[in-house]
């Protein structure tokens, strides 16, 4: 009987080999090619699934339910005229702000996440991203007139740029304020009635913008 046993074992052993499967028993050592492909596979299908995520909300089949912006409260601001600047060589003017929806940032020179350069980039992108469906991106900032235009990175602002001094305590009503604070950066998604659609507190990036982006087309 053992012998039996040890000849069909043997046998076993031998058709494994010759088909190229692993032994019975042993374990297959892991495949790094493999695991890559697996992982990439996974990645894209949750980038897929994303995609399919944020087109339903676009086209209204499903409720826009973004992951890095808050509800606003439908608080109203008032935005008077405010001094613009073009370029780093414009001394500015006044103008009336901007009508109808609108993205509204406040910065200053001093808040850090407000002027690094990645913070600048996104930005720019912003900007570029809502200006193809018609929607401004109203940058202010919260310093003078005379800070911001002498500090020594003003090349690199996102221009035009508009300014008032303590534009976020002038502009943010009270019930905002004592509900979120002050921290800057704060980008607010404002409909044609000047009521806060959606709330930014901190910085940007690639994800924030597409919802900023969604946020204010879907914001009428």
């Amino acid at each position: 009987m053992r012998s039996r046993r040890a000849f069909l074992g043997g046998a076993a052993l031998l058709a494994a080999s010759r088909a190229g499967a692993t032994p019975p028993g042993d374990v297959p050592p892991p495949d790094p090619e493999l695991a890559r492909l697996k992982a990439e596979n996974a990645a894209l299908a949750a980038a897929l699934g994303e995609l399919e995520g944020r087109w339903a909300m676009a086209t209204g089949a499903a409720e826009f339910r973004p992951k890095t912006l808050s509800a606003g409260e439908r608080d109203r601001l008032k935005l008077p005229s405010l001094h613009c600047v073009d370029a780093p060589d414009h001394r500015g003017e006044r103008r009336p702000a901007p009508t109808g929806r609108l993205v509204l940032t406040f910065w200053a020179t001093w808040c850090k996440p407000c002027t690094t350069p990645d913070e600048l980039l996104q930005l720019r992108a912003l900007a570029s991203r809502l200006a193809r469906f018609g929607v401004p991106l109203l940058s202010l900032s919260a310093d003078p007139l005379a800070t911001v235009r002498s500090d020594p990175r003003a090349a690199t602002w996102v221009y035009p740029y508009w300014q008032l001094e303590d534009a976020h305590l002038e502009l943010l009503p009270q019930a905002f304020i004592q509900r979120r604070g002050l921290g800057l950066p704060l980008t607010l998604v404002l409909d044609g009635g000047r009521a806060v659609r959606w709330v930014r507190d901190g910085a940007l990036g690639p994800d924030v913008l597409d919802e900023l982006v969604l946020a204010a087309l879907l914001s009428v």
